[in-house]
């Protein structure tokens, strides 16, 4: 999705799985002064889901709304750790696999529900092509920067959430609320459980970003 203040001519392409949430929120605090999760109306609390005021689009919906001469910034994550985020949060947590989404009951039905890792990863295209919000949280990071990295001011790794903060500081010339973390939830998984034959899986269906992308990934992994 791309979020934009166009006052400061600031655009930020966020990415599933590489903060995308925890900058809707922060762009949601910059716009109107709150927190979408503090607002209260008649003495309650208001609930409000940023994703439905911040729209994910593929990379050529969000070069259209970045207007000229806008300083532009996004976040990338390796695709391993992006797989894992999704696995642990998305599959198990939130059990996506169970809810509204599907595009093929059959090709579904013929996959767990409940996977295990190792499932879940040499299955991946099938879990893709059988519900769209597991396509949504794994499509390739070149199907949203596009191919281009110099198209972006500043690319960050998930590393670097101060340096993207202070930056919004200096442009913004006043106060800037705090980037959240949020949707970390989910049993301990990490990189490291992957055994070789998942990560060769991984490699080979990111192999573009890998190569458009892999100078910012070994950053993160410094």
């Amino acid at each position: 999705m791309s979020l934009h203040l166009s006052k400061e001519r600031i655009s930020v392409v966020t990415i599933p799985k590489c903060l995308s949430t925890s900058l809707c929120h922060f762009f949601f605090a910059l716009e109107n002064g709150v927190e979408a999760d503090e607002l209260v109306v008649k003495g309650k609390p208001a609930k409000i889901n940023v994703h439905k005021h911040y729209f994910t689009h593929g990379f050529e919906k969000c070069k259209e709304l970045s207007g000229r001469g806008f300083w532009r910034a996004t976040f990338v994550r390796d695709p391993m750790s992006r797989i894992i985020s999704t696995y642990r949060n998305r599959i198990l947590h939130a059990e996506i696999l169970k809810k509204q989404g599907v595009t093929d009951k059959k090709l579904l039905n013929s996959l767990p529900s409940r996977p295990d890792l190792e499932t879940f990863v040499m299955n991946l295209e099938s879990y893709q092509k059988a519900h769209k919000k597991v396509l949504h949280h794994t499509h390739p990071l070149s199907y949203f920067l596009g191919k281009k990295p110099s198209y972006f001011n500043r690319i960050y790794t998930m590393k670097q959430v101060a340096e993207f903060r202070d930056e919004m500081k200096n442009r913004m010339k006043r106060p800037v609320p705090e980037v959240r973390r949020l949707y970390t939830e989910g049993p301990e998984f990490s990189v490291s459980d992957l055994n070789q034959k998942c990560r060769n899986h991984i490699e080979t269906m990111f192999e573009e970003d890998y190569r458009i992308f892999g100078k910012y990934f070994e950053q993160q992994r410094a």
